[in-house]
């Protein structure tokens, strides 16, 4: 992620307020989704008469299963322990599983520690969101260089819904808390704007900034994520949580607006 890219995108923060991994809340395995395309080859498995869901949970669950693809016309999904040459093949979808470091889970099971002011379900949510964001958000033929010359171009623009899918679809390549941080940025920019999506923007921007907090090794990173947070919290009128992610935020980098915005949120 490039620093103009990082840092254009933080501009945006105004503190002012008008199937997963057992063991931890990052997923041990997601999918880079490819749509009307096919995998040659590397078949371990057929399930007929099945919908995606299955198909998907399937493989994650399988070790030896590195990709797949479901054809949506019949129900069909082929586990491959490969991931074959790429052809083009309308009404399927394939799917290569991408492994998430083992020092990264053990991080999200030491921060979810710190976010004990928020229900399980929260977390539960953000663990799904980071889970499916690449179904979500397909990258198709794009590369990571690609997509990120897209993203700058979109931001440049003051395009921040294009900004944001770019943003969403290079958390297939690179799961960090920065990449997060970007996507809770930005939908939450987009909610601001866009009063139609204002509830799904707002959720994911806080599936966003939880996953970026639990994935973050950089303290003024994880202060940002909580600042994102916080926002999302006092506009669901969760002013309680508000304030303790605000209060994370400053243990984490204290910043004068950010203790300008807690006193505000205390009254």
């Amino acid at each position: 992620m490039s620093i103009f890219r990082f840092s254009a995108v933080m501009a945006l923060i105004s503190i002012a307020f008008p199937v997963f991994a057992e063991d931890g809340p990052i997923p041990e395995r997601r999918s880079l989704a490819l749509e009307s395309t096919d995998l040659y080859g590397g078949d371990i498995r057929t399930i007929l008469e099945t919908t995606l869901d299955i198909c998907e949970n399937a493989c994650l669950e399988n070790t030896s299963c590195t990709a797949l693809t479901f054809n949506q016309i019949k129900g069909a999904c082929f586990l491959k322990n490969t991931a074959g040459a790429r052809s083009l093949f309308n009404g399927a979808i394939s799917m290569e599983i991408v492994n998430t470091p083992s020092a990264l889970m053990a991080r999200g099971v030491l921060r979810q520690e710190d976010l004990g002011f928020l229900p399980s379900g929260y977390l539960a949510r953000a663990t799904r969101r980071a889970a499916q964001i690449g179904r979500q958000y397909p990258v198709n033929d794009s590369g990571l260089s690609e997509l990120g010359l897209r993203f700058e171009g979109a931001l440049a623009a003051n395009s921040y819904a294009d900004a944001l899918a770019y943003a969403a679809q290079m958390l297939s390549f690179e799961d960090s808390g920065e990449n997060w941080l970007i996507v809770a940025t930005l939908s939450a920019k987009v909610a601001e704007i866009n009063t139609q999506r204002a509830g799904s923007m707002r959720s994911l921007a806080r599936d966003a900034a939880i996953n970026a907090y639990l994935r973050s090794g950089a303290n003024d990173e994880r202060a940002k994520a909580m600042v994102v947070l916080a926002h999302m919290l006092e506009a669901a009128n969760e002013g309680r949580r508000s304030i303790d992610a605000l209060r994370l935020a400053q243990s984490l980098n204290p910043q004068s607006n950010t203790e300008k915005a807690l006193d505000r949120a205390i009254g």
